[in-house]
């Protein structure tokens, strides 16, 4: 769930501040050495239950190291950390703040992702931590509170890759779910636990002689350490309690039992003796973590909460201040919590009171999460609702699963009736369950619910001025035609879109974008078929994400013009749009943001029909990677299905069997329609070209009889799909007819729609069915019409993966326009194709007009020289092929003598002449 500010303005200063030693705080120095060994480790676990003084130790031993040698940053962690985003944002913002602009940014980076990507943070902190000189020190306290597994994997890759350079130090009040045991065995851990914690009886005697000036003998001494078992919170307790009332012996006597019950009677002894109004505010702002006089003035609704702070510092009542000018505190945990307990059986009525006033003060200065928290206490249901609503929520470009549920969380714990009344949370419902997969009818019923209340409000107060609900209301439509978009009829619902259009302030770029969106799929996908208007709404969409200043969502909706592009046959202009959106991702420090593996994905497609199959799966995999890490169930259904594609053009059919189980299990984390119809375009024909080549015919003519059953039930884009398949089916079964029979409408829609790669694919089963047929010119002259198509976007896979016999044709092709002497760019393309062919029979001579080489380039020479042609600088060039700048020189410069040029446009020219590319 993100708030509509910067994350890192929900981190308050206080959490980094290294805790202030409390005055009633003794030297513990045989302790401190224990700490020592620390810094040749990569982890130290101090772990005991609250009250043993963990914090206190720690901050005293971080204090006396020395501050030019050691880099020493701290985080108190929260419950509200205990999400990946905001956990490593804090761990960022910690280092960041001892040493400013070096871990600027990868914060920077993290702040504009819409999900965590961990490993990949991973690695670029820690070649950051390598690079760097310094010894860093990073404490976290309390970090019992982090129960998200995704957190502990990711520290544990940190610690497991640790550079000698840092070392992290936990405080937890239970072992953290970490392997202790092998970072044990490789001497990688110190542990501090309860038994080293203990306080011994020389400590309790100078507690209380320092603290409340009583001189206790050694047996007194002993029998306290031994009720308390040694316990710093119950030995502070006993001192408050005495302070001028009672004697050690009386205190002695009624001092018995667990930890808990000495908590609980302790500090019922220590508030009694304190004045009323001391007492009154301790309890009331009980409730709070962290807090300041200002939130303390508005809890307990006057002022002079500085005072009493200090007051109470004085007296050692277990406040602990935050920071050296005594801005911000909180209390000791334990005491919280039983001033929390007193406070609720004594004063019912009161609590929901001044949880309501700490959710206003905390919606006053912005900090929307706290706000809510307390709303909830204060069952302040309306109130609740309304922060809520400030909320901002996309239903594009993934978000975490963790936050997703805590969003629903949130939801659910609303009253219904709320919800019912309010149209945005009705739109917050429905865009909520839409992320967690819940069923359509529950979805769309939210959804009429808000536009059945908007359109009454509207109804009863028409004017001009009621541009919010209008716009609400076209945020209604807008999600309902973008969820129909890819299952109804298009001219259904292209009025739908046409109207939230209509209604959606100028300034909502986000659901214009969704919009837009939509209605690309509409004319790609339904009968309207019309491929241009596609791209033009595609562009449009990427046009308005760019004004959202959500890079995350900009980049996914950039990428969707590069998706219609390649079908209509424009791969140069399609890897164009994808490099200057992988430029524009490009970050300080050569971060990425994960969102770019959309455009990784379909510049691996790119590569593959050029034949490039190396650098496609090194594409394709780094798309895969960079979805994984954020966990996008749509990123990854779109990286497997290109990966099984790009495993079916190098023939490894076991890997693209495994790449096709892995998009059908992600394909379970989505709504069933959306996943029919990412099959369809995705993993329909792959699914069939894969059986047929495992010579599983019988798998695949079962499929196409069930397929024929139900096709009625598909979308129009879906049924085109699978009649392709069945065509191919066909062919391998030799009823040529029949396939003609099948492609002949298939061509004419395609070619309606100027969905010129499926022309090109149709066209090409129809040339294999005439010459099954032995009707070998028809055969030919489709192949020819299907050449000039393709040559000037250089097609290459699309012809090898029709096996053998369009080699034959292609050769037979090629001494038809030799003899004839006419179009040699077109021979010269055809002999490219031919050398991509496996181990064929056909025999081709080399064109006698081609002009030679002084030398043949290298396979790393022709690599270099597709990238001369595309732009890219040397830099790029040495990035992209992994190797130095030297060596791309080197590389480009033979290039220039082999080709017999001075400069990059000469080379270039000259190697399209030459069809080198």
């Amino acid at each position: 769930m993100k708030d509509t500010l910067q994350l890192q303005e929900q981190l308050p200063a206080t959490k980094f501040f290294i805790p202030s030693a409390p005055k009633s705080f003794i030297g513990r120095p045989d302790l401190l050495k224990q700490l020592t060994p620390a810094l040749s480790l990569n982890l130290t676990l101090v772990s005991a239950p609250a009250g043993f003084g963990k914090t206190t130790l720690l901050s005293a031993w971080v204090r006396s190291l020395p501050a030019q040698k050691i880099v020493t940053a701290w985080i108190s962690l929260d419950e509200e950390d205990n999400n990946p985003i905001r956990f490593w944002l804090a761990m960022l913002t910690a280092l960041e703040y001892q040493r400013p602009e070096r871990f600027a940014a990868l914060i920077n980076y993290l702040q504009m992702q819409q999900v965590l990507p961990l490993q990949y943070l991973m690695k670029a902190l820690i070649n950051l931590l390598v690079d760097m000189r310094e010894t860093f020190l990073l404490v976290l306290d309390d970090y019992h509170l982090m129960k998200d597994p995704a957190i502990h994997t990711s520290l544990m890759y940190l610690l497991e890759h640790l550079p000698g350079n840092f070392h992290l130090v936990l405080a937890t009040r239970i072992d953290p779910p970490l392997p202790l045991s092998r970072l044990r065995g490789h001497n990688q851990l110190l542990e501090i636990r309860t038994e080293q914690l203990r306080c011994t009886c020389e400590e309790a005697i100078a507690f209380l002689k320092k603290n409340i000036d009583v001189t206790l003998s050694q047996a007194e001494a002993q029998t306290i350490v031994a009720r308390t078992e040694g316990w710093l919170a119950g030995l502070q307790l006993f001192g408050l309690s005495l302070q001028d009332h009672q004697t050690p012996q009386s205190v002695l006597e009624k001092l018995s039992g667990s930890q808990r019950y000495i908590l609980d009677y302790l500090t019922d002894e220590v508030l009694q003796w304190q004045p009323e109004e001391v007492q009154t505010f301790l309890l009331a702002t009980s409730i709070l973590g962290t807090f300041t006089a200002a939130l303390c003035d508005a809890v307990v609704q006057h002022s002079g909460s500085q005072q009493m702070l200090e007051r109470l510092e004085q007296a050692n009542l277990f406040v602990i201040p935050l920071d050296t000018r005594r801005n911000y505190y909180r209390y000791h945990a334990l005491f919280a919590e039983a001033l929390r307990y007193r406070l609720e059986r004594s004063y019912t009525e009161l609590v929901p009171k001044l949880h309501h006033r700490a959710s206003v003060w905390y919606a006053e200065h912005r900090f929307l999460s706290l706000a809510i928290t307390h709303a909830f206490s204060a069952q302040e249901w309306e109130w609740a609702a309304d922060l809520i609503e400030r909320l901002s929520i996309t239903i594009i470009g993934g978000m975490e699963q963790q936050e997703l549920a805590l969003q629903r969380r949130l939801l659910e714990r609303l009253p219904i009736a709320i919800i019912q009344a309010r149209p945005r949370l009705c739109l917050i419902c429905a865009q909520s369950m839409y992320q967690t997969n819940a069923s359509p009818v529950l979805i769309e019923n939210w959804l009429q619910i808000a536009e059945e209340t908007l359109t009454a409000q509207l109804a009863a107060h028409p004017s001009a001025e009621q541009q919010e609900q209008k716009n609400l209301l076209g945020e209604v439509l807008a999600l309902r035609g973008y969820l129909l978009s890819y299952q109804k009829d298009g001219q259904k619902v292209l009025p739908l879109l046409q109207q939230a259009e209509e209604l959606l302030a100028a300034h909502n770029f986000t659901t214009r974008a969704q919009v837009a969106f939509a209605k690309s799929i509409v004319y790609y996908y339904s009968s309207l078929n019309t491929t241009e208007t596609a791209i033009d709404n595609a562009y449009e969409c990427s046009a308005l994400s760019l004004q959202t200043n959500n890079v995350a969502i900009a980049l996914f909706y950039t990428s969707i013009p590069t998706y219609y592009l390649l079908a209509n046959a424009q791969l140069h202009k399609a890897w164009s749009v994808t490099q200057q959106a992988i430029y524009q991702a490009e970050m300080p420090g050569g971060l990425l943001m994960t969102e770019v593996g959309w455009h990784y994905s379909f510049q691996a497609e790119i590569l593959r029909e050029w034949n490039r199959l190396d650098e496609a799966l090194n594409f394709a995999l780094q798309a895969v990677s960079l979805r994984q890490q954020t966990r996008s169930l749509h990123g990854e259904i779109t990286g497997y299905s290109i990966l099984l594609r790009i495993y079916l053009s190098r023939g490894e059919l076991e890997e693209a069997q495994r790449a096709l189980r892995s998009f059908e299990q992600f394909g379970k984390g989505v709504a069933p329609a959306l996943y029919r119809h990412m099959q369809s375009h995705y993993t329909l024909v792959d699914q069939v070209r894969l059986w047929l080549a495992r010579g599983e015919i019988e798998t695949a003519v079962r499929w196409a009889e069930m397929f024929e059953a139900s096709s009625q039930l598909s979308t129009f884009y879906a049924r085109e799909r699978g009649a392709v398949a069945q065509a191919r089916i066909l062919l391998a079964q030799e009823l040529p007819a029949l396939a003609l029979e099948r492609l002949a409408p298939l061509h004419n829609s395609a070619e309606t729609a100027r969905r010129w790669n499926y022309v090109l694919e149709i066209q090409l089963l129809q040339s294999l069915a005439y010459e099954m047929q032995h009707e070998t010119q028809k055969a030919l002259a489709i192949l020819l019409d299907t050449l000039h198509i393709a040559r000037p976007e250089g097609y290459i896979r699309s012809f090898v993966e029709e096996g053998p016999q369009i080699a034959l044709l292609l050769a037979r092709l090629l001494d038809q326009l030799r003899r004839s002497q006419g179009e040699e760019q077109l021979c010269l393309y055809i002999e490219t194709i031919l050398a991509a062919f496996p181990q064929t029979n056909h025999k081709v001579s080399p064109s006698k007009s081609q002009p030679a080489l002084s030398e043949h380039l290298s396979e790393r020479e022709y690599e270099v020289l597709a990238l001369l042609a595309q732009g890219a600088s040397n830099q790029e060039i040495a990035r992209r092929l992994a190797i130095t700048m030297n060596t791309v020189k080197r590389h480009v410069s033979h290039i220039y003598g082999k080709l017999g040029v001075k400069n990059r446009v000469q080379a270039v020219e000259k190697a399209r002449n030459l069809d080198l590319l």
